[in-house]
């Protein structure tokens, strides 16, 4: 599930990047405001999948090994760049001190890299 989670992470990375370049090209004609309303239901969404994300690196109910937190780790550091579109207008400071607190649970260089990106990227 862990790995189901860091491709989820990717796609939705993915979706949002191509959403927001398709929005820049529509004309602001009579259906632009339709329009925004289903781009911020992909945001909202987005968020939601982000914030799942993180939360289960920090939840032992749900089984996953280190490793597969570290994976999902790495899936929101590389798309946190695409993320961060969904967090625009939004008080991003509570997820970094959540994604802050987790830093405690990947000592490893690589992860610490990952929560730095991630620090980063959601910065205001």
């Amino acid at each position: 599930m862990a790995l189901v989670r860091a491709y989820q992470l990717r796609e939705g990375g993915l979706c949002l990047q191509l959403l927001t370049a398709y929005m820049a090209k529509v004309p602001r004609d009579d259906e632009y405001e339709f329009r925004m309303q289903g781009m911020r239901l992909a945001w909202a969404g987005a968020i939601r999948l982000y914030e799942k994300a993180e939360l289960g690196l920090t939840d032992t109910r749900n089984g996953f090994t280190h490793e597969e937190r570290r994976a999902v780790l790495t899936a929101m550091s590389e798309t946190s760049a695409q993320f961060r579109l969904a967090f625009a207008g939004l008080d991003r400071n509570v997820f970094r001190d959540a994604v802050e607190r987790d830093r405690a649970l990947f000592p490893e260089a690589g992860s610490q890299a990952d929560i730095d990106r991630i620090q980063r990227e959601l910065a205001d």
